[in-house]
């Protein structure tokens, strides 16, 4: 009997010692029982808009499946054109005056394909002969396409300079296929970019650009019916090779759900430099990207009302991006959220499993430029200072999509602080920059890395103490050596496995001691 009890403290023991704490996530789990036979619901509301000579372009309502939609076939004259995951498509490259018929199917991720909508037809614009290019008469090289020509207007523009290059966005009044060239003289001999099809919002990226240079640029563009013209002409200065930190991720990100609208709030870094953020929805995974995701907001704020964000009863993931003055983009700040509503299975799968085999020895912290080793899974920061969590780029592998970092709250094991690490420009790492935590406690610390379909590839979990006061650690003095033991024995004694080993131990002897005297009890009530 006392060796029976004997195991089951032993048990307990070794049930204490393998306890692991780890930081909540709002991660929820998506399970399937047996064959998913169920097709996707019909897409529902198919136009199709004749936008150019060219171009259709093709819009419907979003179907829904019993377990995970993947995506459309979009189908031209019964041939199928195009797989596409969002609910729209651009088909170009047709012939003028010329009538087409278009329906679409949606599938699951079990090849469960759904009925074909209905099939709506339309026709693309008639095309006209566009008139002769008129030269400029400040144009050395010759004509420039007619540049009196005003096919369209611009109704906004921003252009957002680098040291290396720059980002041109506008906005046209009417559907331009557009050109943009650019250079350092009126020639624009450096490089261009044209667009493959017909739209009202439009971006152009350069770059191999140097820093702090003056560049010309004119935008040219091809209008519905076939007419090419200039829209306008500007230039821009690119920035100089200064500060190229990425700025710090905003904190306190929230989402909450308020009469089925999502409400957005945070807190904008203190940085002096600090000059906006851009808010981006996607309803597959995290944007990983400025462009990867609708555009929810972008301004110097601190909360926005999405009113599209749960209207399809999907969970909705956010990332906020920080920009500084001079164009860099932190790693991005990350929160999700979903109706509350039975039935409805979460989308992402978070388990045990690590098959990169990631370490906390790949993981480096640091403050002031000064690295900050993990001892024991745990790494001691300053909670009043800046910190920088990164990973070199060469401890994973190049094909992973995500790398999700969640601290949860000392305080509150509901709230955490979610952020991505991105490569840096020089690919040697993925860095994410923090604000101060401003808090003292114990952050769990969990990194998850993901790939393109979202599914886990590896994790690693953590400790970060936050210290307001500088942290000092105890230094043993020859000349004062009781006070020494004194410090070790302080420490020794708040190590909880220590005190689980002793309690056992005490336990262990108490039963062998028990066992050992009642032996020669039993013998000698036997020779009696």
């Amino acid at each position: 009997m006392h060796r029976i009890f004997l195991l089951i403290i032993l048990g307990i023991f070794l049930s204490l010692s393998s306890v692991s704490y780890g930081a909540t996530t709002n991660f929820t789990l998506r399970t399937l029982i047996g064959e998913d036979t169920t097709p996707p619901s019909i897409p529902l509301g198919l136009t199709a808009t004749p936008v150019a000579t060219s171009q259709i372009n093709l819009s419907w309502g979003t179907s829904t499946d019993d377990f995970i939609l993947s995506g459309y076939h979009v189908y031209r004259d019964d041939i199928q054109i195009a797989t596409m995951s969002d609910a729209n498509y651009s088909d170009i490259g047709l012939t003028p005056s010329t009538t087409y018929e278009y329906y679409v199917t949606a599938f699951d991720s079990f090849m469960n394909i759904s009925a074909s909508s209905t099939v709506v037809a339309t026709t693309t614009l008639a095309s006209t002969t566009p008139p002769t290019p008129t030269p400029t008469p400040t144009d050395p090289q010759g004509p420039q396409y007619g540049s009196i020509v005003r096919l369209s207007e611009i109704v906004s523009l921003k252009i957002i300079p680098s040291q290396t290059g720059a980002t041109i966005r506008y906005e046209t009044s009417g559907y331009v296929r557009s050109v943009v060239r650019w250079g350092t003289t009126i020639s624009y001999e450096l490089g261009s970019g044209a667009e493959r099809s017909f739209s009202k919002f439009h971006e152009t990226i350069i770059s191999d650009l140097a820093a702090d240079t003056q560049y010309k640029f004119i935008i040219q563009g091809e209008n519905h019916v076939g007419k090419f013209g200039t829209l306008t002409e500007s230039t821009f200065r690119t920035l100089p090779l200064v500060d190229i930190l990425p700025p710090s991720n905003v904190s306190e990100l929230n989402a909450r759900e308020e009469r089925g609208d999502v409400i957005l709030t945070w807190q904008n870094p203190i940085e002096s430099d600090f000059d906006h953020v851009r808010i981006l929805r996607n309803e597959n995974f995290y944007p990983s990207d400025t462009a990867d995701g609708w555009v929810v907001y972008e301004g110097s704020g601190e909360m926005v009302l999405d009113g599209e964000g749960l209207k399809n009863e999907k969970t909705q993931y956010y990332t906020v991006f920080t920009y500084d003055a001079l164009g860099n983009i932190s790693s991005g700040a990350v929160v999700r959220i979903s109706k509350k509503i039975l039935g409805v299975k979460p989308d992402v799968i978070i388990s045990e499993e690590n098959p990169i085999d990631l370490t906390l020895e790949s993981v480096f912290l640091s403050q002031d430029n000064t690295r900050i080793p993990f001892e024991r899974g745990t790494a001691i920061i300053n909670g009043g200072k800046h910190l920088s969590i990164s990973i070199p780029y060469t401890a994973l592998p190049e094909h992973l999509k995500t790398i999700l970092v969640t601290l949860t709250s000392p305080n509150d094991a509901t709230k955490e602080l979610n952020f991505l690490l991105r490569v840096n420009a020089e690919k040697t790492a993925y860095v994410a920059h923090l604000a101060p935590l401003g808090t003292q406690g114990d952050f769990p610390l969990r990194i998850t890395i993901f790939d393109f379909k979202t599914a886990q590839i590896g994790f690693v979990r953590g400790r970060i103490t936050s210290q307001i006061a500088t942290y000092e650690p105890p230094v043993v003095q020859n000349e004062d050596s009781f006070f020494s033991v004194l410090q070790i024995i302080s420490y020794t004694l708040t190590q909880f496995w220590l005190w689980a080993f002793l309690l056992c131990a005490i336990v262990l002897a108490y039963l062998t001691r028990r066992i050992v005297h009642r032996r020669p009890l039993k013998s000698t009530r036997n020779e009696v």
